[in-house]
């Protein structure tokens, strides 16, 4: 074979591996796991005061708020979703799934509505109207004016964590190495969230402590020029968006009734195991599938996401 040849031949290779869906979906929550955790980073600097957090945010937003950022972020966002969901919908069974898995998917489907009202009133109303985002306006928003929305921001921010460390570990248990890093990287996933919190309530307090002085409130708004009728197109958004996903799980609850229709109407396949057992399964299912459906123990290191040599 000719060097041309070989090389086109490799880099072919190369792309199929690199876009393949679980590779994409892999990079991508990769991608929302570091912005996540610069944005925890930046609620942390509230320990020191909330100046810190303003000062960290010029430094965070530099980035995620280029073009470049934008397009990562936007893409990272749009591909993890659609792959997601492709996956679930393709998904032919969910008995014998362990728990851990099915836990992760349920924080990923409760991310979403959880987080939708924050970043329709930071960022895309940044986007669209202009709004200067601050700490200092965010804090007041969520912690003064709409108490609960505190307390369902601090429970977005422990969910999304806890499902994105959730992925890295599915990801990295396979690495040789990471046997001996775990004690580090959990004590560091535990410890960031903590100390995001303690920081959002502490830079809350103070900017509470600033709002309650009529005179710096008054400077502060009109600083800010809210536009008119922001208030009320946010929480519209919010509603069209969560009629979106309960479209969408309307969908995921309508494949479950396909995959069992197609069950029943087509014929069952025969898997023999050793010891002459033999466990019936659906046409197109994988050995591993049938095994879980059998209640045979058969290894699966990375839970069938095809990273590990079952």
């Amino acid at each position: 074979m000719t060097a041309p040849a070989t090389f086109w031949k490799g880099s072919k290779l190369l792309l199929r591996r690199t876009f393949r869906a679980g590779r994409l979906r892999l990079l991508s929550g990769l991608t929302l796991m570091f912005f996540l955790t610069g944005h925890l980073l930046n609620h942390s600097l509230g320990l020191i005061s909330l100046n810190a957090m303003e000062q960290g945010r010029v430094v965070f937003l530099a980035f995620w708020r280029s073009d470049a950022g934008t397009i990562l972020l936007i893409t990272a966002i749009v591909v993890h979703i659609v792959l997601v969901f492709a996956r679930l919908l393709t998904r032919r069974s969910y008995r014998r799934l362990p728990l851990k898995e099915i836990l992760q998917i349920l924080l990923g489907i409760a991310i979403p509505p959880l987080v939708i009202l924050h970043v329709i009133g930071t960022g895309v109303a940044h986007s669209i109207y202009g709004l200067e985002d601050s700490y200092a306006f965010v804090l007041f928003s969520l912690w003064v004016a709409t108490p609960l929305q505190a307390v369902l921001q601090s429970t977005a921010l422990i969910v999304a964590w806890v499902h994105g460390c959730m992925g890295v570990h599915f990801w990295l248990r396979l690495k040789p190495w990471y046997k001996d890093a775990v004690p580090y990287l959990y004590s560091a996933a535990l410890a960031l969230p903590i100390m995001a919190l303690s920081g959002f309530i502490n830079g809350a307090n103070e900017a509470e402590s600033l709002f309650a002085n009529a005179e710096w409130r008054d400077a502060f708004f009109a600083r800010l020029d809210l536009p008119q009728g922001i208030v009320g197109w946010a929480y519209e958004t919010r509603d069209q968006g969560f009629i979106a996903m309960i479209i969408l799980l309307g969908l995921l609850g309508i494949s479950r009734l396909f995959w069992i229709i197609r069950y029943r109407r087509n014929k069952l396949i025969a898997v023999t195991y050793p010891g002459q057992r033999i466990i019936l399964a659906p046409p197109g299912s994988t050995v591993l599938e049938a095994s879980n459906l059998g209640k045979i123990p058969h290894a699966s290191v990375c839970g069938g996401r095809g990273r590990c040599s079952t």
